[in-house]
Parts: structure tokens; C-alpha cells; sequence
């Protein structure tokens, strides 16, 4: 299949998310164009922080980043808030699209969307499917709180529209059923092969192995509307024997990042972002694994990547209580406020049976990338063959 894919994350992010694991997997075997989010030039040098563009990179740009996959990226006009100025934004998305789209002969490609804000400039192309993933609730989104409700709209008008819906947690499924009925609930997994690593011997980075054990370890991004910074602190003062590690960019996805003064204290350490081919290693050298999530609008629809990743390692690992996660409940230990979360950490620390090792393993392997993208292309293949049948 020929697939045209509206992201709403940059292919060349330091942290990938399912968009890229998603169609970098569909290359495999399909043609895949893939759209860099559109951002003006002003977005550009105002959030250079919170958004990792195509930085020195001339505009519009189609390059070709692994076989089957080409990548586009290009500037729109900045005030896309007003409606004339959205409108214009509209027909220069549009024409930069076709353009790519006539260069790489595709002929009815599935569009295949992860950002309802830009679902439109693929409107006029002639497709086969019209496919909406939902993996998080956008409209919750930091950078997006001046715009919440012009979101929620254009979501609800691309649920409505769209030929197939994909969701990966149980709230994002109740609440897009209810739009449309070809709606489906396919949770986030985890490259399995890649994260087991870290439950075998092996190496352990040096700005690791140089901090004390325990070491509890979060890898993923450090962004205040995603993980409870006081949270941490409680942990790491109530615990100064504790080492509390953070891997990843700090502040990805908002404008300011509240830490609430962790980056002070002696055992919490921000190592930063690291590849993620080198993340195993990191996660080898962990006692405890942590999911340190905030509760929030965002949070309450979110299906972490990170918890199959985790849950490959094998390693003890504990979570604030994500509703996501509550099917999981025997295969990790919840903290439902600061104090039992401090106690289940401390629990972890204490050892646990081998078979709960074993289970996190099997249920990991259960739920890898391979499996995931069989069933969004069975999915995707029932959906095409159902249209041409009308």
C-alpha cells in the first residue's frame, strides 16, 4: 500500500514515540510518506526547547530516510490561531502534500492520522482509507491549551469521518466509539528484543555505574506535565540513601518545565538524553524501575510506551495508578498517593519471587511492535476490501 502519514511528532525527534515505530515497521513492506509536523518559522525560534524541528534544514524538504520511507517538512505562516491565516495554512500544506505525493507516484494511498489539527490538506487527495490512531489525548496537550477547543472540534469532525479509528487506552476507546463505531482499541507495546536485553548480563554506562546503588530509574521524557516532580522529591528526601536517575530530554512537549527543585537534590540525578539504542544498558544497571506519572487530564488517557519496555527488563517496576494500567495490577506495585508509593518502592528493594520476573518477561513478549502492526494492518486490509465492496 501507498501510505501518507500526518504525524504529530518529528521523525527526526530524540525520543520516538508509536508514530515512528509505527511506520518505520509499514516501510517494511508498504511506501510510506511521512509528514513532519507543519510549524511556522516564529514557532521555530520560540520553542527551539519544547520542539526539536528540522533545525538548519531548507523548507519545503522531502528526503528519503530509510527504504520505503520519505520524510516531509515544511513552514506555514506563523498566528495559525486566526482563521484567515489557518485557511492560507490550509492551501500551503495542501500544495506541498499533492507536490510530494505526484513526485512519489502514488496513486490512493491510506492517510493514515496522528494530528486531527491537520487532517484536512489530505481532503482533496483521491485515498483508499481515511485512518485516524489516536494514542493520546491531544487536546490535553500543554502547547495546546490556547486552542483546546478549536482541537477537541477538529478531532471530533476526523473521528466522525474517518473510515477506521484506531486507539491504544480503554478511556480513548469509550470516548471514540461513541463517534464512530469502526473504532478499535490496540494498546501500545514494546520492541521486545531490544528492551530484554537489560534483564542479562552485560555493560553498564560509567555516568551510571558511578552512582550507589539502589538506583531507581525512569527513562523516557522529563516533562513536567508527564511525570510528579513532587512526587520525587518526597521520595528522594524522605530516602537520601535512595538514588533517584532520570534519563531524557528535559522539557520535551511544553514550554516550561517545572522540576520542583529535584535538580538540587544529592540523589536525584538528570543524566540526559541518551540513544535509544544505548537505553537497555541504562536499564540494566536499575534496582527499581519507576512510572512516576502525574494524574491528570493527559495522564488518565495515556498507555505509556514505556510499561512493556519496562516490563521486558523483568525488573521490579513501580507505577502512580495510570487507569491504563489497571489490568496489570498483579504484574507491578501502584502507589496510590506519595507515602505508598514510597512503600511499594521499598517493598521492590526488598526482593520478590522469580516468578514475577518471569511473568513481566512473557507478557512483554505477548505484546511487541511486530504484533501491534499485524493487527493494524488486518484492520486497515478488512477496511479497504469493505469500501471497494460497496
Amino acid at each position: 500500500m501507498d501510505i501518507v502519514c500526518l504525524s504529530s511528532a518529528y521523525w527526526d525527534e530524540p525520543l520516538w514515540t508509536n508514530k515512528q515505530h509505527v511506520m518505520s515497521r509499514l516501510a517494511h513492506s508498504n511506501r510510506v510518506l511521512y509528514l513532519d509536523p507543519p510549524l511556522s518559522w516564529i514557532g521555530l525560534l520560540r520553542n527551539r526547547k519544547s520542539v526539536r524541528g528540522p533545525w538548519g534544514r531548507s523548507f519545503p524538504a522531502l528526503r528519503t530516510k530509510m527504504e520505503g520511507l520519505s520524510v516531509l517538512s515544511f513552514p506555514v505562516l506563523p498566528l495559525e490561531r486566526f482563521d484567515p491565516v489557518s485557511r492560507m495554512n490550509l492551501s500551503i500544506c495542501r500544495f506541498f502534500l499533492n507536490r510530494a505525493v505526484r513526485k512519489l507516484h502514488m496513486t490512493r494511498p491510506v492517510i493514515w492520522v496522528y494530528n486531527p489539527l491537520f487532517w484536512k490538506i489530505a481532503d482533496n487527495l483521491p485515498r483508499s482509507l481515511l485512518c485516524y490512531d489516536c494514542v493520546d489525548d491531544f487536546s490535553a496537550f500543554p502547547i495546546y491549551k490556547k486552542i483546546k477547543q478549536r482541537v477537541i472540534r477538529e478531532e471530533e469532525r476526523l473521528c466522525r469521518a474517518a473510515d477506521l479509528v484506531f486507539t491504544t487506552s480503554q478511556r480513548l476507546y469509550t470516548g471514540k466509539k461513541t463517534l464512530n463505531p469502526a473504532t478499535y482499541l490496540v494498546s501500545n507495546v514494546a520492541d521486545f528484543n531490544h528492551f530484554h536485553q537489560a534483564g542479562r548480563p552485560g555493560v553498564i554506562p560509567e555516568d551510571l555505574k558511578k552512582i550507589p546503588a539502589p538506583r531507581l530509574v525512569f527513562a523516557g521524557a522529563v516533562s513536567s506535565y508527564k511525570l510528579d516532580f513532587a512526587l520525587l522529591r518526597y521520595l528522594a528526601e524522605k530516602r537520601p540513601s535512595w538514588q533517584i536517575i532520570l534519563i531524557g530530554p528535559v522539557g520535551d512537549g511544553e514550554y516550561v518545565t517545572d522540576l520542583a527543585g529535584v535538580e538540587s537534590l544529592p540523589n536525584v540525578h538528570l543524566l540526559g538524553f541518551k540513544p535509544y539504542t544505548e537505553i537497555p544498558d541504562f536499564l540494566r544497571g536499575a534496582d527499581v524501575l519507576l512510572l512516576p506519572y502525574r494524574i491528570s487530564e493527559y495522564t488518565e488517557s495515556m498507555m505509556p510506551l514505556k510499561f512493556h519496555e519496562f516490563m521486558a527488563t523483568g525488573k521490579p517496576l513501580v507505577s502512580t495508578p495510570l487507569p491504563a494500567l489497571a489490568g496489570y495490577r498483579s504484574l507491578l506495585a501502584v502507589g496510590e498517593n506519595h507515602g505508598e508509593f514510597l512503600a511499594a518502592v521499598e517493598k521492590a528493594l526488598s526482593g520478590e519471587r522469580d516468578e514475577m520476573k518471569t511473568r513481566r518477561i512473557e507478557t512483554a513478549r505477548e505484546n511487541d511492535w511486530e504484533k501491534r502492526i499485524s493487527t493494524l494492518l488486518r484492520h486497515v486490509r478488512e477496511a479497504v476490501e469493505k469500501k471497494r465492496q460497496k
